[in-house]
């Protein structure tokens, strides 16, 4: 894994001879996220993140993670509530879903327990 200026680049063996390879850049061009990603694509983010050529060919799978946070207008409606990524998208790099979803049980949970025990308000 390597930060530079421009982004982050990782690359992971996953297999015999293949590789998650990774390139995070911090000033993303827009990009048309219907439109399919080719290797092309890749290698260009890569030479803009880490400055190298990297040898890349036949890829299995690729895809782009792009700005995709949301948020729901309401995290309540009645009885019910929203949490994890029922309520909030972020973007897959560096596990932010993933904690923001357990902290939304733990807000959950307390805030519960004191409308149960009458401390709390509706």
């Amino acid at each position: 894994m390597a930060r530079t200026e421009t982004g982050n680049f990782a690359i992971v063996p996953i297999g015999s001879e293949i590789y998650r390879v990774a390139a995070i850049e911090w000033d993303q061009n827009e990009v048309d996220r219907e439109a399919p990603m080719d290797l092309d694509e890749l290698r260009q983010a890569v030479r803009r993140v880490i400055d190298i050529d990297l040898p890349m060919h036949d890829p299995t799978w690729l895809s782009r993670a792009t700005d995709s946070s949301r948020l729901v207008e309401r995290y309540r409606e009645g009885r019910v509530f929203l949490a994890g990524d029922a309520a909030h998208l972020h973007w897959a790099y560096g596990g932010k879903g993933l904690q923001t979803g357990i902290q939304d049980a733990g807000n959950l949970g307390w805030k519960s327990a004191a409308q149960i025990h009458g401390v709390g308000t509706a």
